[in-house]
């Protein structure tokens, strides 16, 4: 006689667990793109888990995971599309944090990774001019 597939295992014969906690990556809206909006007015698109990368954005969606858009009023365009250069490159993975004291102040001398340590360099000198009012 045949024994019935026993509900509380998978296919494998793996067990499951009901009372698992889903992660970022399980969730059907984490691959939906979000839309960033600057205080100027410009809009950014990212998927939704690249852009939890950043506690703000995180925070904002907490309240309503559905949420299509965050508006992000403190910051102007220029520094959003940095910030979301950022997003994308890591993909929702913060990078390893820097040594300090700092070595060097350039950064290709002090940062494990070359993209984030060009974009130091290059976006440290232009985002202190765009801060500026």
């Amino acid at each position: 006689m045949a024994s019935k597939a026993d509900p509380k295992n998978d296919a494998k014969g793996d067990k499951k667990d009901a009372g698992a906690i889903k992660g970022l990556d399980d969730d059907v809206s984490a691959g939906k793109p979000l839309k960033l909006s600057s205080k100027d007015k410009k809009e950014f698109v990212v998927e939704r888990k690249h852009a939890f990368i950043s506690t703000l954005v995180k925070t904002s969606l907490e309240n309503d995971d559905k949420a299509e858009e965050v508006p992000i009023p403190g910051v102007t365009g220029a520094i959003l599309e940095l910030v979301v250069n950022y997003m994308k490159e890591h993909k929702g993975v913060e990078p390893p944090i820097i040594e300090k004291p700092l070595r060097s102040k350039v950064m290709k001398d002090v940062c494990p990774h070359m993209w984030d340590a060009d974009y130091i360099d290059k976006n440290g000198r232009d985002a202190s001019a765009a801060v500026r009012p």
